[in-house]
């Protein structure tokens, strides 16, 4: 897998009530280890604290792991932070892995 992953959602995603439903439906926590990161899943994945960078939320990956499908479920199961017309790409370096509207992606992401 991709050494750095990136997910971009294009809508303006309040951060503070992204980050409270990842923690409170998904059980994301803070890295123990790593100021301004977050842990999700079993086993755990690393994801740095998401951030608005010009008109897109961007979630990034670190220490060689991928990406949690959960850090889009959560958009996908809460349309108060993101439209289901809202576009997603979800890059592995230079690689596309998933593109397309919120509600595409849950047919896609098979849950």
């Amino acid at each position: 897998m991709s050494y750095r992953e990136c997910i971009q959602v294009f809508h303006p995603v309040d951060i503070q009530k992204y980050l409270a439903v990842l923690q409170t439906e998904f059980e994301a926590r803070p890295h123990p280890q790593e100021p301004g990161a977050f842990l999700i899943d079993t086993p755990p994945l690393p994801f740095r604290q998401p951030r608005i960078i010009e008109e897109h939320l961007s979630i990034l990956s670190f220490n060689y792991l991928p990406l949690s499908a959960n850090l889009i479920w959560a958009l996908i199961n809460h349309p108060e932070l993101a439209l289901a017309t809202t576009i997603v790409l979800w890059t592995a370096e230079q690689d596309l892995v998933i593109k397309g509207a919120l509600e595409s992606l849950k047919q896609q992401l098979g849950k």
